[in-house]
């Protein structure tokens, strides 16, 4: 799944904070952000199991699943009296999730800015459709940056690779 750049599942990302399956992100336009489902959102509850005690790996694996299945997740939101509010239930449908691989933007004096995450299946168009948006803004120079890039898959760093260079290995 690391390497494809998709999935089945809801469109959030989560960790355990102080022993709860905690929201950390909603990724916009998926089941999880049209349905309200904010940062740091508890999720206490996975179809009928409690998620108290439930390694992180096993909650990943229930929200995961085949696109058009539905999974009920119970959600306990902070109140703004500090008070966490009763557990309600959220049905959700599980969607094709695409990660990008690739962030981009414009920096100052029309320099582009060139993140890629990994080298995932969708790197190179990616990166192609980052670099076209950053010409239309009239770029001049070009920040590639690879830090923190655990790597991936080889026949796509060579595409990237190739935009950039003419010749050699």
């Amino acid at each position: 799944m690391s390497t494809r750049g998709e999935f089945g599942g809801l469109g959030i990302v989560i960790s355990m904070r102080d022993g709860q399956l905690t929201v950390i992100r909603p990724m916009p336009n998926t089941p999880a952000s049209g349905a309200g489902i904010l940062r740091g959102d508890r999720i206490v509850q996975i179809n009928d199991e409690s998620t108290l005690n439930m390694p992180l790996s096993e909650a990943v694996n229930r929200l995961r699943g085949v696109p058009g299945s539905r999974v009920d997740i119970w959600i306990s939101r902070r109140q703004p009296s500090g008070q966490w509010a009763p557990k309600r239930k959220v049905q959700l449908v599980r969607a094709v999730i695409h990660i990008e691989s690739v962030e981009h933007r414009m920096l100052e004096a029309n320099v582009g800015y060139v993140k890629i995450n990994s080298f995932q299946g969708n790197t190179h168009e990616d990166q192609v459709r980052a670099l076209a948006d950053l010409h239309r803004g009239n770029m001049r120079g070009l920040v590639l940056d690879l830090r923190d890039d655990p790597g991936g898959l080889l026949d796509q760093a060579v595409r990237v690779a190739d935009t950039f260079l003419t010749r050699g290995t």
